[in-house]
């Protein structure tokens, strides 16, 4: 009798692991707070170029370049998986916009504009 309740508790213990120790595991966010987003991407079409660079410690500069010159602004910039929000140093609005980056890393929709890794 002393041995089935023994192996009763067990058992138990053992059952109650099994379902607990998976709960527990590390879900693998490949993309947690926007950190696929960090480096510099680039948006070329014929009149003009730009140049995004998010840091790793939550800022950034936006380069632009065309015919009628060139600017850039550095920003603060937060993200979730799939949206970011850039507060530049000189405006009081921020740019909230939808992204997504494809599977292999090299290229970013942003707002609807295609960027790529530099």
């Amino acid at each position: 009798m002393k041995h089935i309740k023994h192996f009763s508790v067990l058992f138990t213990l053992l059952l109650a692991m099994v379902m607990i120790v998976p709960a527990c595991s590390d879900d693998k966010d490949d993309n947690k707070n926007g950190s696929k987003l960090v480096g510099t991407w680039v948006y070329i079409d014929s009149e003009d170029s730009e140049r995004i660079t998010f840091n790793a410690n939550g800022t950034g500069t936006h380069y632009y370049g065309g015919s009628w010159g060139s600017d850039s602004e550095t920003f603060r910039w937060t993200a979730t998986e799939t949206i970011v929000t850039l507060n530049y140093e000189d405006d009081s609005d921020p740019w909230i916009a939808p992204y997504s980056i494809s599977a292999d890393g090299k290229q970013l929709i942003l707002d609807g504009e295609l960027y790529l890794r530099q």
